[in-house]
């Protein structure tokens, strides 16, 4: 029997009988039997995916920055005076950034049951 928590032991043991009766007869060779329930923790694939959003993040961040600190060019305004055109940040990272905080943080805030 896979059991997550206390409460779910709990739960799994009082909603079957043939379990209960096994609890109560025999407690250590029962518990002996358990098995706990794995986490997404312990999964490679898991481990995986926040290291490629969080790459994509990164990468992400570095390039606008590179983006921003590069000099701008300059050119005549309309006045006749040199006017200088900072480099704008597209659009394509400040999407990648966004989802990647959001891809982030909606893998690693626990789940509320565990």
């Amino acid at each position: 029997m896979e059991v997550r928590n206390l409460e779910d032991f709990r739960k799994k043991v009082l909603e079957s009988p043939n379990k209960r009766q096994e609890f109560i007869n025999n407690p250590v060779q029962f518990m002996e039997g358990l098995e706990e329930k794995r986490s997404i923790w312990s999964n490679k694939v898991f481990l995986a995916v926040v290291i490629f959003v969080g790459t994509a993040l990164l990468a992400s961040i570095i390039i606008s920055g590179i983006i921003v600190l590069r000099p701008g060019t300059v050119v005549e305004g309309p006045t006749g005076s040199p006017t200088i055109l900072k480099p704008e940040i597209d659009n394509f990272f400040v999407m990648i950034a966004s989802s990647s905080i959001g891809a982030l943080t909606g893998m690693l805030i626990p789940n509320p049951k565990d």
